[in-house]
């Protein structure tokens, strides 16, 4: 073996070389590594200051569950509301734009939390018309501006109903909102100058403005969408202390007591799975029925040469409300539940179009496209019977308060967010207005409901 070795020993001295060199490379990988890894954890830890967790939702909630939060016996940190949007900013007068800015409405609370300085001064300055904005070195550099020029922040306009469904609004003045503010401060890059929840080594473009100008530019006063939350104990849970502060209108629903029953409504006049999922098993654990509706808005039923406009139409998964109303056939014996692709009309609407069971109507209605523009769609439905209109049949509540439509006095006074065309509507149909207002005139199947109407959300 050692006359082998020494016969070999340039091919083993190269060997043992290239052996050094790879162990080299490697070592020095691994230390580049943990030290590239250990500054991004602590620009990170720099950015987050003293905020040990965060809730940043899509929606907004009431500014007073920091307080209820806070006043939780097993909590002991701190927590600051905030309103924070991402937008655009352009500068007042070059015109220069700076857009993925992360736009954040605080008060002293977040600035203490943060713990980078005592304070931020956002009052206006003497002379001041707009209001304060402190913005970051990043974004500063960006728009070319420093303190006294004036700046236009714009961001989405939040809405409790999804902009790409039926009732959402799409008008750009009612979906875009701006505020115009005064550079009082830049940041310099540490602090808050480079606060972001979201780890990057990219500049930061931040800016900051008082809590209430944002709130007030959402029109959600005493609202916000996020929560910041320091020093909770080791092993704390803020899920399970979420939980046992949070109300239903943080969550957008509102519940409406009935005699012998209530309701469940979302202001998104959708409910999420989520939602759907946890008040089946509520239900169901307390031995409670249900009743789900969901309710659109039919453009026209056509029948041969006649035409109703604009008739509200719920889809059910029974014909009995919990509180035992229910929808009744001309017959006065409880109606069965329409079957696919069949509808049950009440007795106005088979009147006005002399239609009768088993004959086929034409329902077309706005269906919502991938680029929130409206598309005409119609379907074929098979009248299954007549209800009248008493009982569930007579319960204008089964429909939201759709914006523009429940608080018009008459049709033509309806202004919703997509198209209608008022020369369609008939005296009969104001009379029918007056003396039902949003009650449903047709029925289907929950089923079908969802098979025509339902929506990303719920």
């Amino acid at each position: 073996m050692l006359r082998a070795l020494i016969h070999h020993w340039r091919i083993h001295l190269a060997v043992v070389a290239g052996a050094a060199v790879a162990s080299a490379v490697l070592t020095g990988a691994l230390l580049v590594g943990d030290s590239v890894r250990g500054s991004l954890q602590d620009l990170t830890l720099a950015r987050l200051g003293g905020i040990d967790a965060a809730l940043v939702s899509d929606r907004f909630f009431r500014e007073a569950l920091a307080d209820d939060l806070a006043a939780h016996p097993d909590f002991s940190g701190t927590v600051a509301p905030a309103v924070v949007l991402r937008g655009a900013a352009v500068h007042g007068d070059s015109g220069t734009r700076a857009s993925g800015v992360s736009i954040h409405g605080v008060d002293d609370r977040f600035v203490a939390l943060h713990g980078a300085r005592e304070s931020l001064d956002l009052s206006r300055r003497q002379g001041q018309i707009f209001p304060s904005v402190a913005i970051s070195q990043g974004l500063a550099r960006e728009l070319g501006a420093t303190a006294g020029d004036n700046v236009i922040l714009s961001f989405g306009r939040f809405s409790a109903v999804p902009r790409d469904t039926l009732m959402g609004e799409t008008d750009v003045e009612e979906v875009l909102g701006t505020v115009r503010v005064t550079v009082v401060e830049v940041l310099p890059d540490t602090g808050l100058g480079q606060f972001g929840l979201a780890p990057s080594q990219q500049d930061v473009l931040g800016a900051y403005v008082e809590i209430g100008q944002l709130q007030r530019a959402q029109d959600l006063g005493g609202r916000v969408n996020a929560l910041f939350l320091g020093s909770p104990a080791e092993g704390a849970t803020p899920d399970a202390w979420l939980a046992s502060t949070i109300q239903l209108q943080d969550l957008g629903l509102a519940v409406r007591e009935r005699i012998g029953e209530f309701d469940l409504e979302s202001d998104e006049f959708v409910l999420r799975p989520s939602v759907d999922e946890a008040v089946t098993k509520v239900a169901g654990d307390l031995g409670l029925s249900l009743l789900r509706v969901q309710s659109y808005l039919a453009n026209a039923m056509h029948f041969g040469e006649s035409l109703l406009p604009y008739s509200l139409v719920v889809a059910v998964d029974g014909t009995t409300s919990p509180g035992g109303a229910a929808l009744t056939t001309t017959d006065s014996v409880e109606a069965t539940l329409p079957g696919a692709r069949e509808i049950l009309l009440n007795e106005w609407v088979a009147e006005d179009l002399g239609i009768a069971v088993g004959d086929t109507l034409r329902m077309d209605y706005f269906a919502v496209g991938d680029r929130e523009e409206l598309i005409d769609r119609d379907v074929e439905l098979t009248v299954s019977g007549i209800v009248r209109i008493d009982g569930l049949g007579n319960d204008r509540t089964l429909t939201p308060e759709y914006p523009g439509i429940q608080e018009a006095d008459d049709l033509a006074s309806w202004d919703p967010p997509f198209p209608v065309d008022l020369d369609l509507i008939r005296d009969k149909d104001e009379d029918y207005w007056d003396l039902y207002g949003a009650t449903p005139k047709a029925f289907l199947s929950a089923a079908t409901g969802e098979e025509l109407w339902a929506t990303r959300f719920g």
